[in-house]
């Protein structure tokens, strides 16, 4: 799952990706109220992390062992 976290200036925050196999977590800091969704899934790829969509929603895994693991357990 991906999130934004704002800081208290405006415009500014970081991307959070949390692996919704284990928690373990990347981020990216973005400025001028624009976060960069698509650099920062290809900055992600190049670490192993891979998104997955699973009964229509998507998931994100910090490798395919726990996607692999996350789908045994839930689907």
């Amino acid at each position: 799952m991906k999130d934004l976290e704002w800081s208290d200036i405006y415009g500014e925050g970081e991307i959070v990706a949390e692996c919704d196999c284990c928690g373990n977590t990347e981020r990216t800091e973005f400025t001028e109220n624009y976060p960069d969704y698509k650099s920062f899934q290809n900055e992600l790829k190049e670490k192993g992390w891979m998104a997955c969509k699973i009964h229509g929603e998507w998931h994100d895994f910090c490798s395919e062992y726990c996607r692999n693991k996350y789908i045994k357990e839930n689907v």
